[in-house]
C-alpha cells in the first residue's frame, strides 16, 4: 500500500470508480492475525492475570491481534485495547 507522513492511501473496490482516499494507518490493520475465542475470555488492561478485566469475550469472538508478547495477545476491541492471555 501508499504510505505517507502516517497515512495510507485505501481503495475500497477494485474497479476504478471504486471510493478511495487518504486514512491515519492508526485505523487500520493490513493483513492482521486474529484470535478466535474458543471459551469465554476475560480481557484485561495489561499483560498480568491481576491486572483489571477490562471485557468478557463470549466463545466465538473474533479480534485483530496487534501485538503477541509471551504468554499474551494485545487485542483490538473496537477502539481500546486489551491482554488476553494464551
Amino acid at each position: 500500500p501508499k504510505k505517507e507522513n502516517g497515512f495510507v492511501y485505501c481503495t475500497l473496490g477494485d474497479s476504478e470508480d471504486s471510493p478511495c482516499g487518504w486514512i491515519r494507518e492508526d485505523y487500520i490493520f493490513i493483513n492482521p492475525a486474529w484470535y478466535v475465542a474458543e471459551k469465554d475470555t476475560k480481557v484485561y488492561a495489561w499483560n498480568d492475570v491481576d491486572a483489571p478485566k477490562v471485557a468478557l469475550l463470549d466463545k466465538g469472538t473474533r479480534l485483530p491481534v496487534l501485538k503477541e508478547e509471551g504468554d499474551w495477545y494485545l487485542v483490538s476491541l473496537r477502539g481500546a485495547v486489551g491482554w488476553i492471555h494464551k
